[in-house]
């Protein structure tokens, strides 16, 4: 553009169009008047404009079109002008998901374009109007009006093939094939979709190399929607091939917003055919391109996520896939509002079904009820077969897990489930996929095998591989399509062989289901997505440990690869963690900055969470943005966190090794009611089988939980009754000693035991245990491990020596003021200090502490959090860190001293992964761990400390579990009650 523009200049340039945009509309008519644009030109290229970046640029196109109707306030035009700021506004009330504005103003487009007789622009708008009328689910109306447009374009067609009516019947032609996808009537969509690219190459042909920019984008769409229908019709190699072919176009036309719903179908494809951590890599890159750097879940305002609701559906089906269920809802109470307001039934239907699947799996079976009975109402309005049956088959599966069997059948009889896919009537609806009827075929078996009709269940199991394809039953090595789908049919095979009482069989089976889940796993790219994908299947591990156990005739290799099973079971993506760390750091963070002003905020939310308490009332604003803050850094920590490689678990052999002399390992495991344990020296191993069972042993660790909370009533209170507390609590860790320690007695040689636990035994002090005379650390000095395999990587890494340096940490605060007292007494005790106290013990302060000493000792607070595990953080000085910063520690101590308030605690997750601190200091690189299982008292702490340190220093092999024992014992021989040293472990 010139800087001085001639009487000539008619066109509306980019630089001039961006400047209007940020223009007041009176302003913008004056800039106007000076470049000698007014009139029907000037309005019409404004439309035009806003047309095109409707999307793009939604708030520009809406003031372009601000300005358009000034000017025709000031210039009469023909009614056809007018009709295409309509035309343009309609659009932008799509976008905004005003689905009712939209069309009022494409009425009143075509009214004006009728008057005129404008044909190009009247069949244009009926296209856009066959979309409005589809998104709120009035199909039939929209059939008509897009094939009423190929009518008009059919009989405007004339011999010299113009190049206009050929492009617009393609799209024509494209946009029915996308109405019938709404229905499900996929075939008919195909046959539409080869319609269109039949006109798209006469297209070609007509208008040369001119009209190759629209033919390259059209031929992308086509197959961004082609591909769709591949994916319901189980042709999801054609499909991906579509896609790929479409998001290369949009990515070489660097159309972004297109390119985002391409890789949002790619995903769809993906997380259909069971590749989750495809997935999920595939709907980040989406994100990005529909709304930018943050994460989707980040997004503070809804209607932000307007152009992205598809993905926020589709990204919400995936985190159910994985067990992430929290992520899940929220995902969907934003697609629900989504979807409500702008009037979309099918994907609120959807919306509704997805919802109902995270209620039924978190055990919210009347919501889910609910839920489904809404999803029902949206598809019967549609008359939606497809759907339809998948939701009636949710009601089934609802009422099975509520054990209804006999609601659960009727469900199932109403539903007419086919035995395979026969072919398809192109003409009909599409009434079952792959994936549905092997899903209701695995309801079915479920049922029978319920019921006790086990040759019936193993018929109906055994016919779904063959309707999924890729595999026999039974054959582990090879990675077939669907394996989500497989790896269900095996453990049902499994579990029916074993119902029936066939070992050999349910093992093969069994076996098979432990590899395929394996596979799955290792496709999964980050540590709590491994961890959460894992809740739902800990079953198949168990069964496959019993039916090993089960055998007459169990020898020392059955007995081997048992435990090999166990350790497979446990704590894989701790070691995985582990081995990344020892692996490096890794590049600096392209978030960083992002992410330390969210960790800012969340510091004072923790901190005004600690200042009241932890039964404090809070505002539901308060909670609200401590979970919002938190979902935006837990996102942003994805991002960052590195990709984990698949790690062999240790073999028995190995631990065995690992142990010192004089030690024994006490591995617990829970197979179905079934709790056992292996107890393991360096030349023998001996497994106690069926020790209790899970029910009586969660009553007992209930009972020793309440009688321990009795003692938080405070001091007083103990003081009062102290003997009689004395008693209970004694009496409750009587109990479990019985339970878990006396019926091994037998193997019992050593004084030094490795404790393994699992499940709740995690958070269970076994040095407290009593045998009605002692507790067991005065038999046994005791430490423990989340798995074998950790202690095996640990040990392995372990140096030996003296202590001879501390880095001591402690914060100023009244609630603890022993704090920093307990630090400088155990700093008399080293030859070299490094001290961060008050105001040096922060952020920095700690990483500096980390990398300083032999022994890392931290005075302070912390937090447990039970609900969102990985946000378990320490207090210090200037904020808090939690779990995943403490993973960055440049930590060099061979010995962390946590001295905080449930520094120990964990929430146990699938594949028994305990999520706390301890976790974080373990993956950093902790050899040996000193934490609290509960609520520590600041002075008795200071006490039990300072004798802590006096045993590790004193002794010429220092062991820190031969040293907090000799504590814990002091503190027994003081009259001490448990609550005060009991909390106390050792880790490593």
């Amino acid at each position: 553009m010139n800087a001085t523009p001639s009487p000539g200049s008619r066109n509306l340039d980019t630089d001039l169009l961006q400047r209007l945009a940020d223009l007041p509309v009176a302003q913008a008519l004056e800039e106007l008047g000076l470049h000698f644009l007014r009139g029907s030109e000037a309005i019409q290229q404004l439309a035009q404009a806003a047309l095109e970046q409707a999307e793009a640029q939604p708030d520009r196109a809406a003031r372009w079109l601000e300005i358009a109707t000034a000017l025709a306030r000031e210039h009469p035009v023909d009614p056809g002008v007018l009709a295409q700021i309509d035309y343009a506004q309609a659009r932008l009330h799509v976008l905004a998901g005003q689905l009712a504005e939209a069309e009022a103003r494409l009425q009143e487009a075509q009214s004006r374009w009728q008057a005129v007789g404008d044909r190009h622009w009247l069949t244009r708008s009926y296209l856009g109007l066959t979309q409005i009328l589809a998104m709120q689910g009035r199909y039939a109306e929209a059939e008509a009006a897009v094939r009423q447009a190929i009518a008009e374009l059919m009989a405007g067609l004339d011999g010299n093939q113009d190049p206009v009516p050929l492009a617009r019947l393609t799209t024509a032609h494209r946009n029915l094939a996308t109405l019938l996808l709404y229905q499900e009537r996929h075939a008919a969509a195909l046959a539409e979709y080869e319609l269109a690219q039949t006109w798209l190459e006469r297209f070609r042909r007509a208008a040369g190399a001119a009209g190759q920019p629209f033919a390259a984008n059209e031929a992308a769409h086509i197959a961004l929607n082609q591909a769709t229908a591949l994916t319901f019709l189980d042709r999801p190699t054609e499909a991906e091939a579509a896609l790929q072919a479409a998001i290369h176009h949009f990515d070489q036309a660097r159309d972004a917003l297109n390119r985002g719903r391409a890789r949002t179908n790619l995903g769809r494809l993906y997380l259909r055919t069971g590749r989750y951590g495809d997935a999920l890599a595939t709907f980040n890159l989406a994100a990005q391109d529909l709304i930018g750097d943050l994460p989707i879940h980040a997004v503070p305002e809804v209607e932000a996520l307007r152009r992205a609701d598809e993905l926020l559906l589709e990204h919400a089906t995936a985190y159910l896939a994985l067990n992430l269920l929290p992520e899940a809802a929220d995902a969907l109470e934003r697609c629900l509002a989504l979807f409500q307001q702008a009037g979309q039934p099918y994907e609120l239907g959807q919306t509704f079904y997805t919802l109902a699947l995270v209620q039924l799996r978190e055990g919210r079976l009347a919501e889910a009820q609910a839920s489904l009975a809404r999803a029902l109402a949206q598809f019967a309005a549609l008359d939606n077969p497809f759907w339809l049956n998948r939701t009636q088959l949710a009601q089934a599966t609802v009422a099975f897990v509520q054990g209804d069997l006999a609601q659960a059948a009727a469900h199932l009889a109403s539903l007419s489930i086919p035995q395979d896919l026969a072919p398809r009537d192109p003409s009909t609806p599409l009434a079952w996929d792959v994936a549905g009827l092997a899903e209701a075929h695995l309801l079915q078996a479920r049922l029978l095998l319920a019921q006790g009709k086990l040759e019936a269940a193993g018929q109906v199991a055994a016919r779904i591989p063959a309707l999924l394809g890729g595999r026999a039953a039974g054959t582990p090595t090879i990675r077939p399509p669907m394996p989500h789908l497989h790896l269900r049919v095996e453990h049902l095979l499994g579990q029916v062989a074993r119902a029936a009482g066939d070992l050999e069989q349910a093992r093969r089976h069994l076996t098979a289901a432990v590899t395929l889940l394996e596979m799955e796993r290792a496709a999964l790219p980050l540590e709590e997505i491994r961890t959460a994908f894992l809740d739902d299947k800990s079953a198949i591990y168990q069964e496959l440990v019993l039916t090993l156990l089960d055998a007459p005739d169990l020898s020392e290799e059955g007995l081997a690869a048992a435990f090999a099973v166990v350790e497979r079971a446990r704590s894989r993506a701790l070691l995985e963690r582990l081995l990344a760390s020892v692996q490096g750091a890794t590049s600096p963070s392209p978030h960083q900055s992002r992410r330390e002003a969210v960790r800012q905020r969340l510091h004072w939310l923790y901190s005004r969470l600690l200042g009241e308490g932890s039964n404090a009332q809070l505002d539901a604003a308060f909670n609200a943005e401590l979970q919002a803050q938190e979902a935006l850094l837990q996102q942003l920590e994805w991002r960052d966190s590195p990709m984990l490689s698949q790690a062999e678990p240790t073999d028995l052999a190995s631990l065995q090794a690992c142990l010192e002399p004089g030690q024994q390992a006490l591995a617990y495991f829970m197979a179905g009611e079934e709790v056992l344990a292996f107890v393991i020296g360096q030349d023998q191993v001996r497994l106690f089988r069926r020790l209790t069972t899970v029910e009586r042993l969660n009553q007992a660790l209930a009972e020793f939980r309440f009688q321990l909370g009795r003692v938080e009533l405070g001091p007083a209170y103990l003081a009062r009754h102290r003997d009689r507390l004395m008693r209970q609590l004694t009496g409750a860790l009587a109990r479990l000693h019985d339970l878990l320690i006396a019926p091994l007695a037998s193997a019992l040689s050593a004084r030094r035991l490795l404790v393994i636990p699992y499940g709740s035994l995690h958070l269970l002090p076994f040095h407290a245990l009593w045998d009605g005379r002692r507790y067991l650390l005065e038999r046994y000095e005791l430490s423990t491990a989340p798995s074998a395999s950790v202690a095996v990587h640990v040990r392995h890494r372990r140096t030996g020596g003296r202590y001879r340096s501390l880095a001591g940490l402690a914060i100023q605060d009244d609630t603890i003021p022993a704090a920093q007292e307990e630090v400088r007494r155990i700093a008399a005790l080293f030859p070299a200090v490094h001290l961060y106290l008050e105001q040096e013990a922060t952020r920095a302060g700690l990483w500096a502490a980390a990398r300083a000493a032999d022994v890392l000792h931290l005075a302070t607070h912390g937090l447990f959090r039970p609900d969102n595990s990985f946000f378990s953080a320490l207090k210090l000085a200037d904020g808090w860190v939690d779990v995943r910063e403490i993973y960055r520690l440049p930590l060099a101590a061979r010995l962390v001293v946590l001295s905080a308030c449930e520094s120990g605690a964990g929430q146990v997750r699938g594949g028994d992964e305990v999520i706390g601190l301890a976790r974080g200091f373990l993956a950093a690189g902790a050899r040996h761990l000193v934490v609290s299982l509960w609520n520590v008292h600041d002075a008795s702490a200071a006490g039990l400390m300072e004798n802590f340190y006096r045993a590790l220093m004193a002794s010429p092999c220092p062991s820190p579990a031969a040293a907090l024992r000799t504590a814990q014992r002091a503190a027994v021989a003081e009259g001490q009650h448990p609550y005060y040293w009991a909390p106390y472990l050792v880790m490593g």
